[in-house]
């Protein structure tokens, strides 16, 4: 067995991506769902550039119901 061979049997872990809690959103479709019973399916548009990634509008996507 070569030095090869114990290379390729390492197996590599992957992480679990961190869950994010999104109380506000969470609140705001709860009550938007609560106004407009009969939407069930509203128009979702979300950012390309995550504001997390550049800290300039704190804006993940709108949703239109």
């Amino acid at each position: 067995m070569s030095i090869f061979d114990k290379l390729k049997k390492k197996e590599v872990k992957q992480e679990k991506p961190e869950e994010i809690k999104t109380y506000g959103w969470d609140a705001i479709t709860e009550i938007c769902e609560k106004a407009y019973p009969s939407q069930k399916n509203p128009l979702h548009y979300g950012t390309l550039i995550k504001w997390r990634f550049v800290g300039i509008a704190p804006l993940e996507g709108i949703s239109i119901y």
